[in-house]
């Protein structure tokens, strides 16, 4: 079952140039430190335009994760786009730390003959890591938080992909893979 939720190109729009627009309004900073999340008013409109949107949202321990993969297909020219974001905020004693991850493919789409090659190809890119982590939490891996921290690393995210197309959930039993990726 793929992950990633096919969107219009609208809505897709809106999405993107709102993720775009509050990074460019923050200098296109990704990590924030904030003692309460009340603290930012722009910020919590972020965080709530994130929970509006999110088709995947998961907790570890002191850690929330959004997870908002979506694509969408133009049938008139046989092109595909895909957009992965994630929103993680990690409480600790002194406060609040959010990160944000974004990646779409607008810089370099993806020729496609039908929506269904568009959502193959991101789900093979990105799904299997997004099918683990809501496995591992809801299973109580201990992978689980480890899988969470990966979030901010693409290629990571990839990898573990691509691990779970070859061996699915039992890659959630290999702790040295998943802490080596994770080092």
């Amino acid at each position: 079952m793929a992950v990633f939720k096919r969107v219009s190109k609208k809505k897709f729009d809106e999405i993107r140039d709102t993720l775009e627009s509050f990074l460019r309004s923050r200098g296109w900073e990704r990590t924030f430190r904030l003692k309460s999340l009340d603290e930012d008013e722009g910020m919590k409109r972020f965080i709530e335009f994130f929970e509006e949107i999110s088709t995947v949202i998961v907790s570890v321990g002191d850690m929330t994760v959004y997870a908002v993969p979506l694509y969408y297909f133009d049938p008139r020219i046989h092109y595909g786009y895909y957009l992965v974001s994630f929103l993680v905020i990690k409480r600790d004693p002194s406060g609040y730390t959010i990160k944000i991850k974004y990646s779409d493919s607008l810089k370099g789409s993806l020729e496609a003959s039908s929506h269904e090659e568009v959502e193959k190809f991101v789900d093979e890119q990105f799904g299997g890591f997004i099918r683990l982590l809501e496995k591992a939490v809801s299973t109580g891996s201990p992978n689980a938080t480890k899988l969470a921290e990966l979030i901010e690393c693409l290629d990571e995210i990839k990898t573990i992909s691509f691990l779970e197309k070859i061996y699915g959930d039992e890659i959630l039993n290999d702790t040295e893979t998943i802490s080596g990726l994770h080092s």
